[in-house]
């Protein structure tokens, strides 16, 4: 069914369905150290891309969590390591339910709530073969900009058990995205589902590149005592 609750991600406890999107999106590909020498603005880093076919015709959380394992082990990074997880968050019962399943299956959690989640659908509705490119272009600027991108609409999940052991959270406000004591670079993550069985994981990293981002907003928020 089409959403008729609040217009949020998928997992909020008052959406009850997809919301209509519709959308194209382009980027530009380029191998890091080429784009490093020629001095390219660069958004991020695609570190790794991990695709598994699955066997069924039903949404699998197992070959959610298949995708998930294999792109972090390439990677030879931890699920801690991700600061942000960008979701597929559809809208469809069976598909939110295996993503959420084979994802907290991977992403276990010590009760610190460490990972960002997230969904480009939340904005623009569901784009349907757009919706990729979509996650893809958010979770780079996300790092470009080094800011935890807000959920519009978010309250609770609607079942809390499914993620009561992971160490997600949902930001209700943008926030700096600050690299944690020791971490070398921004990681993020990108989940996706595809219509012809297929399941997709992408791990991000930020880049050390010659156009610093602009921080232009940073001048029209108000100031805060840190005490």
């Amino acid at each position: 069914p089409v959403n008729s609750g609040t217009a949020t991600m998928s997992l909020d406890q008052n959406a009850n369905g997809w919301l209509i999107g519709e959308g194209a999106g382009v980027v530009v590909l380029k191998r890091n150290e080429d784009a490093l020498r020629d001095q390219d603005r660069v958004y991020a880093v695609i570190d790794d891309i991990a695709i598994v076919q699955g066997d069924s015709p039903e949404p699998a959380a197992e070959s959610v969590a298949q995708a998930a394992r294999q792109a972090l082990a390439d990677k030879g990074i931890a699920p801690s390591d991700i600061g942000y997880l960008e979701l597929f968050g559809s809208g469809v019962a069976a598909e939110d339910a295996a993503e959420v399943a084979g994802i907290t299956a991977v992403y276990q959690g010590d009760g610190n709530r460490s990972t960002a989640l997230g969904s480009v659908k939340a904005n623009i509705g569901h784009t349907f073969t757009a919706s990729g490119i979509a996650s893809l272009i958010k979770t780079a600027h996300c790092l470009y900009h080094r800011y935890l991108p807000a959920t519009p609409g978010w309250t609770a999940p609607k079942s809390p058990e499914w993620w009561q052991n992971g160490p997600f959270f949902v930001p209700t406000e943008s926030v700096p995205w600050f690299k944690e004591t020791g971490q070398t670079q921004r990681l993020a993550a990108i989940n996706g589902l595809g219509a012809d069985g297929a399941y997709a994981h992408l791990i991000l990293s930020d880049a050390t590149e010659p156009h610093p981002p602009d921080y232009s907003l940073l001048q029209h928020t108000p100031f805060y005592l840190c005490p």
